[in-house]
């Protein structure tokens, strides 16, 4: 089941893919898409992305926000944030500068945090490494 807050960001259901429904190819959407059934392609998005419990997507997915909660094979880049919550599992590579993943998920992959410059993912340096000498002549 989804929590009270991930009710209020699906209100703005565009599409739905059921349960019991196949498919193969390149779905580009604004606002919110919900996969609960199969799906193999690409998907790009500037609004949210649900997979559901009980999804199986095979996709290299760019999105705005992503909750995974069933099964994604595939790289993701998201320009806010990736949720892999519940029973959720991910098998690729995740670039993005925030990320939740909740105890007992499975991810598979790399983890690359990156901050949003524009339209484009840069990523996050570390900061300045003060040595020693530094330090005490300040």
């Amino acid at each position: 089941m989804f929590t009270r807050k991930d009710k209020s960001r699906l209100i703005d259901i565009v599409g739905l893919l059921g349960k019991e429904t196949t498919f193969e190819g390149k779905l580009f959407f604004e606002g919110t898409v919900r996969i609960d059934g199969n799906f193999s392609g690409e998907i790009s998005t500037k609004g949210l992305l649900v997979i559901g419990d009980e999804a199986i997507v095979h996709a290299q997915v760019k999105a705005d926000k992503i909750i995974v909660r069933g099964e994604l094979h595939g790289n993701i880049q998201a320009s806010k944030i990736v949720e892999v919550r519940g029973a959720g599992k991910v098998y690729g590579d995740i670039r993005t500068p925030s990320v939740i993943v909740e105890e007992g998920v499975l991810f598979e992959g790399t983890c690359i945090m990156a901050e949003q410059k524009g339209n484009v993912l840069k990523d996050i340096k570390p900061k300045e490494v003060h040595d020693e000498k530094n330090l005490a002549t300040g």
